[in-house]
């Protein structure tokens, strides 16, 4: 049988250097939900489950961290937010070697195509891989079903919202497919 290997710090490098690309701030919860909605099927099943903002990996938030403590991987800016509180800001290094190219390609596509939907900000983007989430594990369309197993999660989302989402997630799963 054969081994796959998935290069989980090529996809965290290509994914800032596509929201960078894409005018999109780099928080870490942006970068997350990014890797969330372009990781390959059988990985994003390993890797994330739900949590508060959504799908989340703590593999992945714990090598974000490890390559933001590795100065040579990644550049770290911390934020003061309107509201008071700090945010991390995370920033490709000019003299890293390039991203893999297959992977920007397929980061770069879901990302201009979420600004082509108007969602760009980290909170949007968590509400495009809730609704992702629910409607895989639900194996469901129907807005109304998917906004109460999204109240079950502790997510809120109204019908309405799910129906605008789904919009989205499936553009994004028949771009995959195509």
């Amino acid at each position: 049988m054969e081994e796959k290997t998935l290069s989980l710090t090529k996809w965290i490098k290509a994914a800032v250097s596509c929201l960078e690309q894409n005018q999109i701030t780099a928080y870490k919860t942006t970068i997350l939900k990014t890797l969330y909605l372009t990781l390959p099927e059988d990985y994003r099943h390993k890797l994330y489950e739900p949590y508060l903002y959504g799908p989340y990996s703590d593999r992945v938030s714990s090598l974000l961290n490890s390559l933001a403590s590795d100065y040579d991987s990644l550049q770290v800016d911390l934020c003061e937010l309107p509201n008071g509180r700090w945010a991390t800001i995370f920033a490709s290094r000019e003299d890293v070697n390039p991203p893999d190219e297959s992977i920007v390609s397929k980061i770069d596509k879901t990302l201009k195509m979420l600004k082509n939907a108007a969602i760009k900000s980290a909170k949007q983007i968590s509400f495009v891989s809730k609704v992702h989430y629910l409607a895989e594990s639900c194996n469901s369309q129907d807005p109304q079903v998917l906004s109460e197993e999204a109240s079950l999660m502790g997510w809120e989302l109204s019908p309405a919202e799910v129906k605008r989402f789904l919009v989205i997630v499936d553009s994004l799963k028949s771009s995959d497919r195509g």
